[in-house]
């Protein structure tokens, strides 16, 4: 009786063992897929900092030419309202 009983302590540590052994592999796993997803989520922050500074240029540049054109029609009315 003694001697089973060891023996099937035996066979559920060996199980409990080979349900460690593949919980640490998966564990591995999204641990390596959470790196990857990381590094991904940091170059798309950094893109989104480029198209936000990018975006600024384009937007100040848009603004200086809308001032230069409403200057230069306030010129030409006023070259207009002369004649």
């Amino acid at each position: 009786m003694l001697e089973q009983d060891k023996q099937s302590l035996m066979k559920r540590l060996n199980l409990v063992l080979s349900e460690l052994e593949q919980a640490t592999h998966e564990k591995s796993d999204i641990s390596s897929k959470l790196r990857y997803q990381e590094g991904l989520a940091d170059d798309l922050k950094r893109k989104l900092e480029e198209v936000s500074s990018i975006k600024n240029v384009v937007n100040r540049n848009l603004q200086e030419d809308l001032r230069y054109e409403r200057e230069l029609n306030e010129k030409l009315r006023t070259e207009l309202d002369r004649f």
